[in-house]
Formats: structure tokens, C-alpha cells, sequence
């Protein structure tokens, strides 16, 4: 969680962030569901304008069903790709066609070592490559140095060499470079599109997300495509994140797609 105080005064004047929010957490994490429901609104409600401007983005392709699997990367991920992911099924139920498959992955972000991380990473994408289909869509939170998608972009090309595209919330404005040579055609991933929802100058320090990982303990895992083992007293608190993630997707499709709102 990498909120900062001034975050939180801007999204909520009534709320202290110290006191109030950390009190939430800890609710949260004891199993409170109102708790984490709330902490998912203020989440979503912080980012609302670049997961607005990145859906915008990716419409035409949600539409057209470009994508055949979306993997939400890391710890920070979840709560973005079940919004996409919802948004994907609600256009392919529309086009009568299977939804893409909904994968999520844990990038292994603070696990050291580096050659630990990345063998880990290559089984895992070995083991559920043909579940990816012909174009999968990564996404993420944020990108600070572009570092774990060219990492999660390479296990894919080494596994099945595999057209993907990258999406993500938030990105670095140090990383924008480094993004625009990976679908270059010299690049790692010739023709790779990127969606960023919004430019910013220190994208992990933004970054909102709790996401349902932080009450997983994913954050040191690599790999764990599947739904990793959780406290079953947690369970109503993950279903509770979901349920404000697909509420606000679904007001998102018949706002954007649909033409109303």
C-alpha cells in the first residue's frame, strides 16, 4: 500500500490518514468486511480518472476481442484486471463468444535473488502457456522502470513466442521510453501495444491499489497463476474487494459502452 498522506486528505478530508485508514487496515485484515470494502472504494475512487482514460484505451480492443486471456501482474494488480476482466466478459457475452481467460500471476517484485525470481517465472509460464491463447493482455497497477513487464514479457516470448500487448493504470514518466522500444519492431515484442492510463513522475509512490493480495501474503511470491491459498477468514473480505471491483466495471460498461451515462 503506498498511499501518502496527502493522497488521502485529497480523496477524503474526513478521513485521517494515520489513525483513520490504518485502523481500516487492520479491520481489514482481521476479517472485516465493511472495512475492506470500504479501503476498496477509496481505492478505486483515487484512481478513477486514469482507469477511466486507460479503458478508453482499450475499448475498441475489448470490442473487437483482441485479447485471449488478461493476466493481472503482481500484488498490485488484481483489483485493475478484475475490472478489465469484467469489462471482457460483459463485450464477449455481447459477441456471443468465449471471454478471455482471467489469469493472475505474482511477479515476485521484492524477491531476491534475481536468478531465484526469474526461474521461477519461467516454470510458471512454461506450466500455463497454452492457457494464454493467441494474444494475452498484461496489466498492472503501475510501471516504475518497465523492469518486471519486460521480465514477464520475456518468460512469454521464451515459453511460446507470443504476440502480447501491456496495460497499466498508472506508469512512470522515467519508464516511457523503455515501453515505446518494447513493440518496436528491433524490440523484445515487435508490434506490443501499451496502454497507460496516466503519466506520472513517481508512479509507485501513486500507486492506490490494496488490491486482495495484500491480505494473501502474495507480495513474496512468484508466480501462483492460480487463486493462491487464503485464510478462510479472509475469504468474505476478498469476496467483498471483488464485489466493488465488478460494481464499478459494471457502471463503467453502460457508461462507456453502452453510450449512457
Amino acid at each position: 500500500m503506498n498511499r501518502t498522506v496527502e493522497d488521502f486528505e485529497r480523496m477524503s478530508p474526513e478521513l485521517n490518514y494515520e489513525d483513520d485508514y490504518q485502523g481500516l487496515l487492520e479491520q481489514a485484515t482481521e476479517g472485516d468486511v465493511d472495512a475492506a470494502h470500504k479501503i476498496a472504494e477509496l481505492s478505486i475512487e483515487h484512481d478513477e480518472p486514469y482507469l477511466r482514460s486507460l479503458v478508453n484505451q482499450l475499448k475498441e480492443g475489448i470490442q473487437e476481442g483482441r485479447w485471449s486471456a488478461i493476466i493481472g501482474d503482481d500484488r498490485d494488480g488484481r483489483i485493475p484486471a478484475l475490472i478489465i476482466g469484467r469489462l471482457m466478459k460483459r463485450a464477449a457475452h455481447e459477441l456471443d463468444t468465449p471471454p478471455p481467460k482471467q489469469l493472475f500471476m505474482a511477479g515476485g517484485r521484492d524477491v531476491e535473488p534475481f536468478n531465484e525470481r526469474d526461474e521461477a517465472l519461467g516454470e510458471h509460464f512454461n506450466k500455463m502457456i497454452d492457457q494464454l491463447g493467441q494474444r494475452p493482455l498484461l496489466l498492472t497497477q503501475y510501471i516504475e522502470s518497465s523492469n518486471t513487464i519486460y521480465s514477464l514479457g520475456l518468460k512469454i516470448m521464451q515459453a511460446k513466442y507470443l504476440p502480447f500487448d501491456v496495460a497499466a493504470v498508472t506508469a512512470d514518466t522515467g519508464a516511457e521510453y523503455y515501453l515505446e522500444q518494447l513493440g518496436a519492431p528491433n524490440g523484445l515484442a515487435p508490434g506490443c501495444q501499451v496502454y497507460i492510463g496516466g503519466w506520472i513522475d513517481d508512479a509507485y509512490q501513486h500507486s492506490a491499489f490494496t488490491g486482495e493480495t495484500h491480505f494473501t501474503g502474495l507480495k513474496d511470491k512468484v508466480g501462483a497463476f492460480a487463486t493462491p491459498e487464503r485464510d478462510p477468514k479472509l475469504r468474505p473480505v476478498i469476496n467483498s474487494i471483488r464485489e466493488v471491483a465488478y460494481s464499478f466495471a459494471d457502471r463503467l460498461y453502460k457508461e462507456e459502452f453502452n453510450g449512457e451515462g
